[in-house]
């Protein structure tokens, strides 16, 4: 059994899948289609991220952290909700900051509680062993500063341009998604880069 479902169904799925309740479900999904005379070998879900061709597909990340899965999934919604991107930028941030978060502690890099994306984003450079070396002829640590700047850029628009306090002056729904694409794009490098 297989199915293909937008980007955020498959987030909420995936922050359950682990649990006893889902367990219990799909087993009784797969006796129930068994006892009708239609066996099923494996149930499995695909994200469908073809959804939208003007916005980068959300990565689907190598994280157990359910914060990061949730933030995903709240821009997914909200997105795709009447509001569109202005509506669900500020989640972004939140997903990009948990992301951070986890990989220094995965690998046991030290940073202080109240440390931002920024600084984050600075430390997982400088000292996760995967980002020591670059292909030949690839500038890694210039494209990543690079990267660092516009994150640094992007706090200012989180904090008083969206949905994250309540802000007059909302960002516009170019730069919403052009600030949620650009994180997208981070997101996606730094989970291949890692895995």
């Amino acid at each position: 059994m297989y199915a293909k479902v937008p980007v955020a169904k498959y987030l909420e799925i995936d922050q359950e899948a682990d649990t006893d309740r889902s367990r219990v479900r799909y087993n009784d999904i797969a006796s129930s289609l068994e006892e009708s005379g239609n066996p099923v070998r494996f149930i499995g879900i695909d994200a469908d991220t073809d959804e939208n061709g003007s916005t980068i597909a959300t990565p689907i990340l190598q994280t157990k952290s359910i914060a990061v899965s949730r933030a995903l999934s709240d821009f997914e919604v909200l997105t795709n909700s009447n509001g569109g991107p202005v509506s669900g930028v500020d989640r972004i941030p939140t997903a990009l900051h948990g992301y951070l978060k986890a990989v220094c502690d995965e690998e046991s890099i030290i940073y202080s509680s109240d440390a931002d994306i920024t600084q984050l984003f600075k430390l997982i450079r400088e000292r996760h062993p995967k980002f020591q070396t670059y292909p030949s002829g690839v500038d890694g640590i210039n494209i990543l500063r690079g990267f660092a700047r516009i994150v640094d850029a992007l706090n200012s628009v989180w904090n008083h341009h969206s949905m994250a306090h309540p802000n007059e002056a909302l960002i516009g729904e170019p730069e919403a998604s052009l600030t949620a694409n650009a994180v997208k794009t981070l997101l996606h490098y730094l989970d291949a880069k890692l895995r």
